[in-house]
């Protein structure tokens, strides 16, 4: 996302053929990601009182938009594209909400209050959804299965507050980034 120019942009891996894909009009959007098996990208857009999902298809250029009762202040976004699910984080609601990827059936699957998630992350694999939460005495990363709630400190004050974190479900594996230092840093998923 272009935040000048308004504008969502794709370009070859190496800075070439750049060309706007969303045209000027965007209102903050954020958390930016590939829904490859559907060949569309996804987004935050939006503001505290008003904030939707959106997606563009890739190939004929449709856009399409939801909005749920969770969708306040969305901040984290992924996707479960095995059950085309997509999940994430409200900062207003201290919680992790998810619904079908065309909106629908939107729940709450787990309250983090008091504090609230900056960043999510799933592993499909294990069925486990991460979080980087904010506390007073730093940041956490936190986890829950999906099919038992039971939130789990996963890696506790780590440097610098986090920015954003993603699951290697392959090398089992959890990265995440940092602002003091800015930083990349990774542990196993079980925090070791």
């Amino acid at each position: 996302a272009d935040f000048h120019s308004l504008t969502i942009r794709r370009a070859d891996l190496d800075g070439s053929n750049s060309e706007e894909v969303v045209t000027p009009g965007l209102r903050r959007a954020r958390n930016l990601l590939l829904d490859a098996p559907r060949r569309r990208f996804r987004w935050i857009e939006g503001n505290a009182e008003l904030a939707a999902i959106r997606s563009i298809d890739l190939k004929l250029g449709e856009m399409t938009s939801w909005t749920a009762p969770f969708l306040e202040r969305a901040q984290g976004l992924v996707i479960d594209p095995h059950n085309d699910t997509v999940y994430w984080s409200d900062i207003g609601r201290k919680a992790i909400f998810r619904a079908r990827i065309n909106g629908a059936n939107a729940e709450q699957v787990v309250s983090i209050a008091p504090r609230f998630a900056v960043d999510i992350a799933l592993d499909i694999a294990h069925s486990d959804i991460y979080w980087a939460a904010l506390w007073l005495d730093g940041s956490r990363i936190q986890r829950t299965n999906l099919s038992h709630i039971q939130i789990h400190d996963v890696i506790t004050h780590p440097a610098g507050g986090i920015t954003s974190l993603t699951v290697d479900p392959v090398f089992d594996k959890l990265y995440w980034t940092t602002v003091y230092p800015p930083s990349v840093q990774r542990a196993d998923c079980d925090g070791s």
